[in-house]
């Protein structure tokens, strides 16, 4: 490892790693130089390197599921070993997937991360583990880091373990007191609209308040794109960075494919600064390439004009009621429960929007916003999952 300067930290944040489907196989026998390619050097530049792991590890056979809407994934139990050969020191187990095969899967991928000697946070048996925060000191330096998510069927409780999720009444005392015994927070965000470049209004509020209170960076992932990035405060935010390497579920195309790296470097004397490192999954042979020289200009400025709009909460709300406008009534449909034939049919005839106005959207409205409300729908609707 190359040290430029003795009172500076570096930091290697990557993307969403999942051993599924054809890099199950891959995990299962190729060496960590044939997954990681150009990628191993940029870890090995950095004092810490660390990766979201967005699946518990399993084996083949050995699955049983939870009752949850969306794909159900795991990974090869493998990946635990390769990531710690490639020198990954931390793994954000902080996701919406880490609990998609209920206690047995997050306690087996726990396990495999301790055998293979890496750090992980942002998951655990209960929610006391799952808010520890890591704290790692070099030349001099402490470096916390912090994960949580949103709240979908991964989250940990008092009594069962899972993710960390977005609880302000947790988080704001959590990181408080972080605070008092760091020179710099990293805050590893699993949030925001998947294959949507730019935070929701309320996303870019919560990262921005976070690095108002001092931290000092916020890394949002599970987008599985590219998103945009912004300074704020002398703070670094990135809404979105991309898989590092995950075989997608769909068919793939040049957003779930496309990454970059952020190289975070910290000191006392010029505090943080930050770079990117652009790679691509090659949609053939499950790995990470460079992106060709040619194509890599265009993907830079692509990537630094939709960067410079954030910084405008305007526009980013204006942008956020086109996915509303998009995405609204499938996921009514969803609260709903309709599903099949007749959704597509109500998607179709548009009739959510005839039915959902006036008094009726502003009864739905009051369910979902109000606080007790929402509480009673939610609690209601565990209560039939367990039964």
């Amino acid at each position: 490892m190359t040290v430029t300067n003795r009172e500076e930290v570096t930091v290697s944040v990557l993307g969403d790693v999942c051993a599924n489907q054809r890099y199950y196989e891959v995990f299962e026998s190729e060496s960590k130089q044939n997954i990681f390619g150009s990628i191993c050097s940029h870890i090995a530049d950095s004092d810490i390197s660390l990766v979201n792991l967005e699946a518990p590890l399993l084996r083949h056979g050995l699955q049983h599921g939870i009752t949850k809407s969306g794909p159900r994934i795991f990974g090869n139990p493998k990946t635990a070993r390769i990531l710690a050969d490639a020198g990954i020191t931390i793994v954000n187990l902080g996701n919406n997937h880490i609990m998609d095969y209920g206690s047995y899967g997050i306690n087996e991928t726990i396990r495999l991360c301790r055998e293979a000697g890496l750090n992980f946070l942002g998951a655990g048996e209960n929610i006391e583990e799952a808010r520890k925060p890591i704290l790692i000191q070099v030349r001099g330096l402490a470096i916390g880091f912090y994960s949580m998510a949103e709240s979908e069927f991964s989250i940990a409780a008092e009594g069962s373990p899972g993710a960390n999720g977005i609880d302000p009444f947790n988080w704001v005392n959590d990181i408080s007191e972080l605070l008092k015994h760091t020179d710099a927070i990293i805050v590893l965000l699993h949030a925001g609209k998947e294959g949507y470049e730019l935070p929701s209004p309320l996303q870019q509020k919560m990262c921005r308040r976070l690095i108002s209170i001092g931290v000092s960076a916020v890394i949002c992932q599970h987008s599985h794109c590219i998103g945009a990035f912004e300074e704020y405060k002398g703070g670094y935010i990135s809404y979105g960075q991309g898989n590092l390497l995950f075989d997608s579920i769909k068919s793939q195309d040049d957003k779930w494919t496309s990454g970059y790296a952020i190289k975070i470097n910290i000191s006392k004397k010029d505090g943080v600064k930050y770079s990117h490192h652009y790679y691509n999954q090659t949609p053939k042979v499950p790995c990470i390439r460079d992106i060709e020289h040619s194509d890599l200009p265009i993907l830079i400025e692509n990537h630094s004009s939709i960067s410079r709009l954030v910084s405008d909460p305007s526009f980013v709300e204006a942008e956020w009621m086109k996915v509303v406008a998009r995405s609204g009534p499938g996921l009514l449909c969803n609260l709903l429960g309709i599903h099949g034939i007749f959704r597509r049919l109500v998607l179709r005839l548009v009739l959510l929007t005839r039915v959902f106005s006036g008094f009726k959207a502003a009864c739905s409205l009051n369910v979902i916003r109000c606080e007790t409300h929402r509480e009673v729908i939610m609690d209601f609707l565990k209560n039939r999952i367990d039964n």
